[in-house]
């Protein structure tokens, strides 16, 4: 991942959107980036559009014109601001590629304790949709976002690409002067299916971690040792490497859909859903 160019950051009007604007306006500041406000807005159902007089929805685009115009005009930088006709997930992904953006920032919601168990469907799709980075707050409750960057963790799966996403740790690292940590997550050995060949397995899981991650880090230019945490669960052992380090972003490899980047990309809404702080997914 480059340094930052162009932020694109989708907006709903929601309470959410608006507690990420600092986040935002803190990095479009800081890597001098241009910035792109989208709003995506749906108005019928499929086949119902006929029923809509040309002026009934002219008046729906001004009116959501006008609240895009005024969408926190003193909390964020000198912005484009687009409006797009269209599913919200398609049209932030679309509208991504068009403008070359390299980052995305969106929140989640995790409004209630039910809600923290799903990830919302247009942070699900965008995610897998997208062909950049895409940042996302944490999925808790509280809205306080940071703002900077003094601690990040990276999670490294030891596959295809990993070498990629920690240039893009080291680099967001040594640009925010945050500390680093670098991350792998091996499944534990569940007690109550324990036996010799899961512990053999599992010991070589560990020593292969251990052999292969100094080439790759060589590769990256990553001077980290490699922390390697167990959990039960994939993004639990994360999850408590993130809060451990109190890491202010969470940098972990997605990849593309036609490209193989192991089995973290295919985890991403489970991590995200669990991390303490931002993930960012390159």
């Amino acid at each position: 991942m480059p340094l930052v160019n162009h932020v694109l950051f989708p907006v709903d009007f929601s309470e959410r959107s608006a507690a990420i604007a600092p986040a935002v306006s803190s990095w479009v500041n800081h890597f001098q980036a241009k910035l792109t406000v989208l709003h995506a807005y749906e108005w019928a159902l499929d086949g119902v559009e006929d029923d809509w007089s040309g002026q009934a929805i002219a008046q729906i685009e001004a009116r959501c014109q006008a609240r895009l115009d005024a969408f926190l005009p003193a909390d964020l930088p000198k912005a484009d601001r687009r409006l797009v006709r269209g599913k919200p997930a398609h049209a932030i992904a679309t509208t991504a590629r068009e403008i070359g953006a390299d980052l995305v920032m969106l929140p989640t919601r995790g409004e209630t304790r039910f809600r923290q168990l799903l990830l919302g469907s247009t942070t699900a799709s965008v995610l897998h949709d997208a062909t950049c980075a895409v940042w996302t707050s944490a999925h808790v409750e509280s809205l306080a976002v940071p703002t900077g960057c003094r601690s990040i963790v990276c999670a490294v799966d030891l596959h295809d690409g990993c070498a990629a996403v920690l240039r893009a740790a080291r680099q967001l690292a040594e640009s925010w002067k945050a500390r680093l940590a670098v991350v792998h997550e091996v499944i534990g050995v569940d007690p109550r299916f324990e036996t010799a060949i899961s512990d053999r397995a599992h010991s070589w899981l560990i020593r292969d971690a251990q052999e292969r991650y100094p080439e790759i880090a060589r590769q990256a230019g990553i001077p980290q040792d490699l922390e390697i945490v167990e959990e039960l669960r994939l993004g639990l052992g994360l999850a408590k490497a993130a809060q451990q380090h109190q890491a202010d972003l969470l940098v972990i490899g997605r990849g593309a859909i036609h490209t193989t980047f192991g089995r973290l990309w295919e985890h991403t809404r489970e991590i995200v859903r669990l991390s303490p702080c931002p993930v960012i997914s390159v």
